[in-house]
């Protein structure tokens, strides 16, 4: 009587019908990969899904395609799949993946429109065969769960480059080379009826593990974790993860926006306080709150051969270019590693901006210390920018004081303004 008293008194349930392969690999220098799976793993407990995870050595490239094809013949019609992977990723636009590519017209060929994630056996010398291909590998898996098993799945990777890692299919219309445009793939097109997918990052950017605070982990992974614990629908994750700070652009790809999640949804009470919002100066939270893009301004950050990025080391500086859609004046302004908020433009005369053009704002170089930097940008007019000039003259740009704070939120109230956070790295 008391074994059965306490097993109906088991908080978890484990539903057969929901299954989840979760991976994580610290391989290359990375250090929080292992601690994203073993989250995610007690994640998917808490909602009844039973876990089969693969850490380090574990996680090789047959090791980790036997998993998956054997959770994926078990599937039936209804049943729920969670991939779950952390590690290293790649595609075309990854610089270290360079030289492999160059040397190899196979490799370059099975990268093309598409991604890849680097197992712990990869191997640079057998690239092309030790490489978890999305187009050769993943994408046959993933359409076999969504249209002969008709099973709802959910893809989860924290690895760069990864915002192409379920195509497998080449078009012209959005060839993946690294020249000066920004790649995109439309969501209406999203070849998957019942998969949602979740990138850390799109193709052409690296993703970016915290390292400032313990355990150490991918933000995308908290991120993922932290909106998991507070909603069981596609499209409030979203806005979620979209309201957490991260230095790079998360990719989430659904046919079904209002999409059930969990089929035994339990939110997770304990993550009730946890604080999204960093701990900067409230005047960068409402001048970011005031920034809401209407089109008509915008900051593009790339580097030297085009790509857009937004994370940046001493090797890799970034370059800033300001687009417009109408005649005005530049304000232009950030706030850094140093905790203060710089005024940039206007200084002593006007910034005028064109209709239709663009006008570059200079290069970005990453030194130490390294962290995040904030960048807001606003379209004026000729009085109001006449009136920041004054500023600037008052202390030069630093705009430290309370009163050039709350002149600076009264001037731009009402404006059009953008905004973009980037980050700088050693490496």
């Amino acid at each position: 009587m008391k074994k059965l008293l306490l097993i109906l008194l088991l908080p978890i349930f484990i539903y057969p019908n929901s299954q989840a392969l979760i991976i994580g690999t610290n391989k290359n220098g990375l250090q929080g990969a292992v601690n994203d799976a073993n989250a995610i793993k007690e994640l998917m407990s808490y909602q009844g899904v039973h876990s089969t995870i693969l850490l380090n050595k574990q996680a090789t490239k047959a090791n980790i395609l036997y998993h998956l094809n054997g959770i994926t013949n078990q599937l039936e019609k209804g049943d729920r799949f969670y991939f779950f992977f952390s590690g290293h990723g790649t595609s075309l636009l990854d610089p270290a993946f360079k030289g492999l590519i160059n040397s190899d017209k196979k490799l370059l060929s099975l990268l093309e429109n598409s991604g890849g994630l680097i197992p712990w056996d990869f191997n640079d010398r057998r690239a092309y065969q030790t490489i978890i291909s999305a187009k050769r590998d993943l994408a046959p898996i993933f359409k076999k769960i969504d249209r002969e098993k008709q099973a709802f799945a959910m893809v989860m990777i924290d690895a760069c480059f990864s915002g192409m890692s379920f195509k497998d299919f080449n078009t012209n219309r959005h060839k993946q080379l690294p020249i000066r445009t920004k790649v995109h793939f439309e969501n209406n097109s999203y070849p998957y009826k019942n998969i949602v997918y979740l990138s850390s990052t799109v193709m052409s950017d690296w993703a970016l593990e915290d390292r400032n605070h313990r355990p150490y982990r991918g933000f995308f992974s908290k991120a993922l974790e932290y909106c998991l614990n507070r909603t069981n629908r596609v499209d409030y994750l979203k806005r979620c993860i979209n309201s957490y700070p991260m230095p790079q652009s998360v990719v989430v790809y659904s046919r079904n926006k209002t999409a059930l999640l969990f089929e035994h949804y339990r939110r997770n009470y304990r993550y009730k306080d946890i604080k999204v919002v960093p701990k900067v100066k409230p005047i960068v939270d409402k001048l970011f709150s005031m920034a809401t893009s209407t089109g008509d301004i915008e900051i593009v950050a790339t580097q030297y051969n085009g790509i857009e990025r937004k994370v940046y080391t001493p090797a890799t500086p970034l370059s800033l270019e300001v687009k417009t859609k109408k005649d005005g004046y530049l304000v232009f302004m950030s706030f850094g590693k140093d905790k203060r908020l710089k005024l940039h433009y206007p200084k002593y005369e006007h910034r005028k901006l064109f209709r239709d053009g663009s006008e570059e704002l200079g290069e970005f170089e990453a030194k130490e210390p390294f962290g995040d930097e904030y960048l807001i940008g606003f379209l004026v007019d000729e009085v109001t920018s006449r009136k920041f000039i004054e500023i600037y003259k008052k202390n030069q740009g630093n705009l430290v004081s309370d009163v050039s704070i709350r002149e600076v939120i009264g001037l731009l109230k009402g404006k059009s303004g953008i905004s973009l956070k980037l980050r700088s790295t050693r490496e």
